[in-house]
């Protein structure tokens, strides 16, 4: 059975760097009269995320004339730094629009995927990673969250269990790596390690995983889950470390959050950059 791909569309975060980079905390620079700061969630909460979210998608997916599309995508490159050798078409002639060079293939031997356990699944900068202290994830585009109100109820566990205790098995430890992807990355994301997916949880009101691109028609506050177990048996849609699994089609970051043995080491910091298959961590 093949893996479920995923494209997300997420609002661009704050993005550090010269002034030619877009920042969306830039847009959002009168809520600062307010005494709000760029990284609030009450910024976040009151902020037309899903409009220019939508806008920008429309930006990105309009098919350019040919005698413009050339020079403004390489405007684009210039100004993001991307890396056009890496890409599997390395002409920008042959892309049609912003979003199809945002999303573009690479060439497959630029990404080797490391020997280790636990791998980048995408390229960017780590912002925070190291064990889940007190049921939080810390520091996920500037907020702290906790595991319960990130993941919703674990009523999709066996058995409908409650609590988050049931996150990780007895002798074990849950770890967290949250990777911001700059707008010049690569912006396809793979399967950090061997394992199988079961289920999929769907946050629409919080454009976390928009796995329907940003949908108008959500009610805040709800999720949509759906299972894989019936279409692929109670182990659910195996994912081999490497594989791809999505793209995003907008500027992104992603949260890596996972259980392992007290001894799991990572091979990493937070500030550096990594890359598609460059080791995380090892047994």
């Amino acid at each position: 059975m093949a893996i479920p791909r995923l494209s997300l569309r997420r609002p661009l975060p704050r993005v550090p760097g010269h002034a030619l980079r877009l920042c969306s905390w830039q847009i959002l620079k009168p809520f600062t009269h307010a005494g709000l700061q760029p990284t609030s969630k009450a910024v976040y909460r009151r902020a037309p995320t899903r409009l220019l979210s939508r806008l920008w998608g429309v930006l990105t997916g309009l098919a350019l004339p040919r005698w413009l599309w050339r020079p403004l995508l390489a405007l684009y490159v210039w100004a993001f730094s991307v890396n056009m050798a890496e890409a599997a078409e390395e002409d920008l002639s042959s892309y049609r629009s912003l979003g199809e060079l945002f999303r573009r293939p690479l060439k497959p031997w630029v990404r080797p995927i490391a020997l280790h356990d636990m791998v980048s699944p995408a390229d960017g900068c780590i912002v925070h990673l190291g064990r889940v202290r007190r049921n939080r994830l810390e520091q996920v585009k500037g907020v702290t969250y906790s595991l319960e109100s990130f993941l919703g109820p674990q009523d999709w566990r066996e058995g409908g269990g409650r609590g988050l205790s049931p996150w990780w098995h007895r002798g074990h430890r849950l770890y967290q790596c949250v990777i911001y992807l700059a707008p010049g990355d690569y912006h396809r994301f793979h399967s950090p390690t061997n394992w199988h997916i079961q289920h999929r949880r769907h946050f629409p009101g919080s454009l976390m995983s928009d796995l329907r691109t940003n949908c108008a028609c959500h009610v805040q506050g709800r999720y949509h889950d759906r299972s894989y177990l019936a279409c692929a048996g109670p182990a659910g849609v195996p994912a081999p470390k490497g594989a791809s699994l999505g793209e995003f089609n907008l500027g992104s970051t992603i949260v890596l959050l996972f259980q392992g043995p007290r001894r799991f080491g990572f091979h990493t910091s937070a500030g550096r950059r990594v890359r598609v298959g460059q080791a995380l961590g090892s047994l």
